[in-house]
């Protein structure tokens, strides 16, 4: 029987510990701050790599995100021509089940299949070791199928962090799972740095039918779950669960749910030593480590030890080991050794359910993106990024007018059926309740400042009558 070998990329968190540079609707996996590219994109580049590596068994990925990320997963997706099978979780569950989704959608599309799970927001920098250490995994778990492999690191200092697993060798790169250990103290951490011990960096590799056969032996998580996933729905490459039954599920961590059990249950679990530079950037300290600071715009006289991302010239006078992160938002400032606090900070903002956590000034579409960059009671100011062969819906405004003015690349307009080409700096007027339609069918990204003047400058003044997307 064939097997096939399926990427799962968990893509679903907001990375609320790095907030404001990681907001709720925009999280750190899309920002692309790593070399003009995103965490998620470097994660889709890992597994291109992969498949380069062994074409033949290594599938497209499916990916796991929430529904407000559909199109960033979607965008960045088609900058790497790679297609991908995306799961929208209607909200935040945590990661048992956003895996046992991927894992009915694998047994739904085949018979025999084993799932590389991986998250979006991890460094790894030696593709080729990655490749070696998850080949070892692969070959064990089609040796032994009812068993669990996991990519551990070794620890380079006590974290608190990190989840840990004591392990025994059982050959060159292969290790047997003895115990986990849940985020450690710090008296626990300093005796966990030892060669039989590693770090649990939430990669995982097993055999698609060893998960869903355990989860039989629940039989309110299993119900709920093929009850939100026969009911879902389908849209373009978009998989929806069913929200009622969703609801259902309580949240809880693969680790918890899954993982941490098997040892109990006699179920074999192993892992491989991922020999290389790792690191989660799930902290301002890793964000420091991977990012490139704001050198350009800072001047600093008698200041060390700071980390700046603004763009705005920045002057440090006399200020040592603080963290400066400013955006249309926010303008965030802490003192790097209180920094374990700001958890604390979230945490609060969440209980008071405060909309700190959310603004963010660029707005996603399937098409591209736009950003506000003025707004009174009667005109909105918009800059619009339209993305290369993408075009808006075809539609119509009851309340406002519209005048754009193109300031990069070209598009084509639709007025009324009339057909405008529109290049760099030349301008067209969009009268209230008629039809209209901007298009690029070039091959670069299209920029268009749109003025919007009226009653009613709102997302809901809009009336589509046809949309590439299947929106209302």
């Amino acid at each position: 029987m064939s097997i096939k070998i399926v990427p799962v990329i968990l893509a679903g968190g907001t990375g609320s510990r790095i907030w404001p540079l990681s907001k709720k609707n925009n999280p750190k996996q899309f920002l692309k701050i790593f070399h003009s590219k995103s965490l998620f994109q470097l994660t889709l580049e890992k597994i291109i790599y992969l498949q380069k590596k062994n074409n033949k068994i290594i599938n497209n990925p499916i990916v796991v995100t929430n529904e407000e990320y559909r199109f960033f997963c979607k965008n960045q997706l088609r900058e790497y021509s790679l297609d991908s099978q995306i799961i929208l979780e209607p909200e935040p569950k945590n990661t048992a089940i956003s895996i046992a989704l991927a894992a009915k959608l694998c047994h739904e599309k085949y018979e025999n299949s084993i799932l590389i799970v991986m998250p979006s927001d991890h460094i790894i920098k030696n593709k080729n070791i990655m490749f070696n250490t998850i080949s070892k995994i692969l070959k064990n778990i089609i040796k032994h199928p009812n068993s669990l492999g996991l990519i551990g690191i070794k620890p380079s200092f006590p974290s608190t962090e990190y989840g840990y697993m004591e392990t025994s060798k059982i050959e060159n790169n292969l290790f047997e799972v003895l115990n986990f250990f849940e985020k450690p103290n710090l008296a626990n951490a300093k005796k966990y740095i030892s060669n039989n011990y590693l770090w649990n960096s939430g990669l995982f590799v097993f055999n698609n039918n060893t998960y869903l056969d355990f989860i039989l032996s629940d039989n309110f998580f299993n119900n709920n779950l093929n009850l939100c996933w026969e009911k879902k729905s389908l849209d373009l490459n978009f998989y929806r669960p069913n929200h009622k039954f969703f609801n259902m599920l309580n949240k809880i961590s693969f680790d918890n749910y899954f993982v941490e059990k098997l040892i109990d249950l006699n179920i074999p679990v192993y892992a491989s030593i991922l020999d290389c530079e790792w690191n989660d950037l799930g902290s301002w300290e890793s964000i420091e480590k991977h990012v490139n600071s704001s050198k350009n715009n800072l001047f600093n006289i008698k200041s060390n030890n700071n980390f700046i991302l603004s763009d705005q010239k920045t002057i440090m006078v006399g200020v040592n080991g603080v963290i400066v992160c400013q955006d249309k938002d926010f303008l965030f400032i802490a003192d790097k050794r209180s920094i374990a606090k700001h958890s604390k900070l979230i945490n609060e903002l969440s209980k008071k359910k405060s909309k700190e956590l959310e603004p963010n000034n660029q707005v996603h579409r399937p098409w591209g993106f736009y950003e506000i960059l003025d707004k009174h009671s009667n005109f909105l100011t918009k800059k619009i990024t339209l993305y290369a062969k993408s075009r808006l819906s075809y539609q119509k405004h009851n309340f406002r007018s519209e005048h754009w003015v193109v300031i990069f690349g070209s598009i084509k307009v639709i007025i009324n059926d009339e057909l405008f080409t529109l290049k760099s700096n030349q301008s067209i007027d969009i009268p209230k309740n008629s039809k209209h339609r901007m298009i690029n069918d070039s091959n670069k990204i299209a920029i268009v400042i749109e003025i919007q003047s009226g009653s009613v400058l709102s997302e809901d003044d809009v009336i589509r009558f046809d949309d590439d997307y299947s929106r209302a």
